[in-house]
């Protein structure tokens, strides 16, 4: 068996996480409980102690929205796109992708699980293979300023 892939989320990259589920918190008055590893996504959001209410994807990104659009979207991999469907085609809940770039936070409420395109990206910079991917594409205009 092979080695374990190494985690890359920093303490810092943690604290922007953070900022931003307290942000949404606020926002749609839920608590956000994070999932274990094994889901793929993120988080949950729950009212009233356990209604579960969506599943949500959170990113902090340096880019611009605008540089985001150049790019021809926002991309998120496949596996977790597979597994939001998953999970909300069976318990009928929205699948809730929220992003902070460059600070502004917008989030795309996901139902029906249509996109943009699948390409074939990732990071480059750490030397790591299993940073590329195929990635579902969702337009800037899905998302909504928070």
């Amino acid at each position: 068996m092979g080695e374990a892939r190494p985690l890359y989320e920093t303490p810092e990259n943690l604290e922007r996480e953070a900022d931003v589920v307290r942000r949404l918190e606020a926002r749609w008055q839920a608590e956000a409980i994070k999932l274990p590893i094994s889901y793929k996504l993120d988080y949950v959001f729950v009212r009233d102690g356990k209604e579960v209410r969506s599943f949500c994807e959170i990113k902090v990104r340096r880019y611009t929205w605008e540089e985001i659009d150049r790019m021809g979207g926002y991309m998120i991999s496949l596996a977790k796109w597979t597994a939001a469907e998953s999970f909300c085609t069976i318990s009928g809940l929205p699948f809730i992708v929220a992003v902070s770039a460059a600070g502004e936070i917008r989030f795309a409420s996901i139902r029906a699980f249509d996109h943009d395109g699948v390409v074939h990206g990732g990071r480059a910079d750490r030397g790591d293979w299993q940073d590329k991917e195929p990635m579902v594409l969702l337009s800037v205009g899905r998302f909504r300023p928070l």
